[in-house]
């Protein structure tokens, strides 16, 4: 802990104050359309659903989080009530032929949805909203015992109805005050496909307000009793099971909040690890350059020595192994056809070269070099070098 520079443990205090003043602040109202029925905010149908055995006395309830082919494709004993609410339902052609035959063959369905999507054109009706109008529509039932009764609940989630019904084909089961229907039937064979145009009239808030239970319960009470009834998930969460880990995280406020705390934890690790905690690096200054010093210091050597032939036998060396390695050219015979072929190669002044040639032999037959030859050497080798490169 001594290591800790202060601002890293004021930013962790400031993390840990902010997320727990988020998660013990008072929560907004989710005024979100989103009919889950396992939630309770206003516009989700956890009421509905954990009283729909009121509705249905006797009926076993299941809960479905798969398309309609595949709920409906499961055989089950006697009649079934299938129940869809839902903003949208993404019926496709496959899903609403199994739902078809599903329903000629005796049982119910009830979708309270805004939009029926493909079933619109299959079944040639049109949603639609009454948006004009200064406050929310008043609905009511077509049953003559029951027309007197009005309903009527804010945010006009009663808005919605069914325009231009072939009156040969639905039954109007519910109206709004301007007598366009938003509740209708339309039998199938031996079964009934119920059509609800205002699927928020079922969710919490509606059973909540004057008059809401009691519509939603006669809205339900004309479809038969059946020994089972199916509530859809699908249209509403998606597919049963957790698509991810991450997912199943936050799908629970504890695990979800443990998720958070651990990212918020790793980002000040990552910042606090940016800086470096191995001991810091000795500085090396490179060795010097002492080869002047060195070949300074040998050439005064030889220099005090005076012992030329030495100095011009070592320098011939030299420049023999230079000829071998770049030319390769045999070097022990430096007669006139080797400076004819030296010169070709290299490039070089023939002149040059036969005087250097002469040279070379001169001293490696143990010629005494005096200063001025070996000058006059150095000189020749250097003029080489420069006239090949």
């Amino acid at each position: 802990m001594r290591n800790i520079k202060p601002v890293y443990l004021i930013a962790a205090l400031l993390i840990i104050a902010y997320v727990a003043a988020q998660y013990y602040k008072p929560r907004a109202v989710d005024w979100s359309s989103t009919l889950y029925n396992h939630k309770k905010a206003p516009f989700d149908t956890y009421i509905l659903y954990h009283r729909i055995g009121d509705l249905f006395p006797g009926s076993a309830v299941q809960t479905s989080r798969e398309p309609v082919y595949n709920t409906l494709e499961r055989k089950r004993p006697g009649k079934v009530t299938y129940i869809i609410i839902c903003n949208t339902t993404n019926v496709d052609r496959t899903d609403y032929k199994k739902l078809e035959s599903f329903v000629r063959a005796g049982n119910d369905v009830f979708i309270a949805t805004n939009s029926l999507a493909y079933m619109e054109q299959k079944l040639k009706i049109k949603a639609d909203y009454e948006g004009n109008m200064q406050r929310p529509a008043r609905v009511s039932f077509s049953r003559p015992d029951l027309a007197k009764e009005n309903f009527s609940f804010e945010r006009e989630i009663t808005n919605g109805y069914y325009q231009d019904l072939d009156s040969n084909r639905f039954e109007p089961l519910g109206v709004n005050e301007k007598g366009h229907a938003n509740f209708v039937r339309l039998r199938m064979g031996k079964g009934s496909l119920f059509l609800h145009a205002n699927p928020l009239m079922f969710s919490n808030y509606a059973l909540l307000e004057k008059g809401g239970a009691r519509y939603a319960s006669l809205a339900l009470s004309h479809l038969d009793v059946n020994k089972h009834v199916i509530w859809d998930e699908f249209y509403t969460r998606g597919r049963g099971g957790s698509e991810s880990e991450m997912r199943f995280f936050l799908a629970h406020p504890s695990l979800r909040w443990a998720v958070y705390i651990a990212f918020f934890g790793l980002i000040l690790f990552v910042l606090y690890q940016v800086k470096r905690r191995q001991a810091a690096i000795p500085v090396i200054s490179p060795p010097d350059n002492n080869s002047v010093e060195f070949a300074r210091v040998v050439g005064q050597v030889y220099y005090e020595h005076r012992d030329n032939s030495n100095i011009a036998l070592k320098k011939v060396a030299y420049f023999l192994e230079h000829i071998r390695t770049k030319y390769h050219m045999r070097t022990h015979v430096l007669n006139d056809e080797f400076v004819v072929l030296l010169a070709k190669k290299a490039g070089a002044e023939k002149k040059l070269l036969q005087e250097l040639c002469h040279q070379i032999i001169l001293i490696r037959n143990g010629h005494e070099v005096a200063d001025a030859e070996l000058m006059a050497l150095n000189e020749k080798m250097e003029q080489f070098y420069k006239q090949t490169r």
